[in-house]
C-alpha cells in the first residue's frame, strides 16, 4: 500500500488506487462536495476540519483527503461548485484549524460523465510538536480510528503531549 505522501506526490499514477472501493481508512478519506446550500457548505467544511485534525494527530505517515470523489470512488469533481464557494470550502483548513501543515494540490481528471473536471488532494503530515485543533473558544481535536474521526479525550491529549515531547 502506498503512503499518503507518495499518492499526493504522484496522484495521476495512483488515480485508480484512489478510486478503489476499500481505500478509506486510517490514512485515506474521500468526500463528495455538494455546495448548493449553506448547510452543505458548512457540512463539508466541518468534515475537512475533522479529517485534517484526525490525520495530523494520529498518523505518523500523515493522511490524504480527496475532495470531489464519492465514498465509492466515483469522481464527482468540482466543476459544479461556484468559485466563491470553492474558495470558502478550501479555506476551512486555514480558518478553522491550528497546529497543522496541510498542503493542497489540484488534479485535473475526467469525472464520472467523462467531462473534464478536477479533484483536490489535501495531504496532512503528522504533527510532532503540537495538537491540531479547532480555533473555537473551546478547541476540539480529533483522532483517526480506522475510517472514523473521533474526539480526543483528555487522556488522549496527555498521551500526545508525552509522545511529542
Amino acid at each position: 500500500m502506498p503512503t499518503p505522501k507518495e499518492v499526493f506526490k504522484k496522484p495521476k499514477k495512483f488515480l485508480t488506487y484512489l478510486q478503489s472501493r476499500n481505500l478509506e481508512g486510517q490514512f485515506f478519506e474521500r468526500k463528495e462536495v455538494r455546495a448548493d446550500s449553506k448547510s452543505q457548505r458548512d457540512n463539508i467544511r466541518d468534515k475537512i476540519i475533522q479529517t485534517i485534525s484526525a490525520f495530523a494527530n494520529s498518523n505518523r505517515h500523515g493522511g490524504l483527503l480527496v475532495l470531489g470523489m464519492a465514498d465509492d470512488g466515483t469522481i464527482i469533481g468540482w466543476n459544479h461548485v461556484q468559485e466563491v464557494n470553492l474558495n470558502g470550502i478550501l479555506q476551512a483548513k486555514e480558518t478553522g484549524l491550528r497546529g497543522h501543515s496541510t498542503i493542497t494540490e489540484e488534479l485535473h481528471c475526467k469525472n464520472a460523465h467523462g467531462d473534464d473536471d478536477r479533484i483536490y488532494l489535501l495531504y496532512t503530515p503528522w504533527v510532532s510538536n503540537a495538537i491540531c485543533e479547532t480555533t473555537d473558544s473551546f478547541p476540539k481535536a480529533l483522532k483517526r480510528d480506522g475510517s472514523q474521526c473521533l474526539p480526543l479525550t483528555e487522556q488522549d491529549r496527555e498521551q500526545l503531549k508525552r509522545d511529542n515531547s
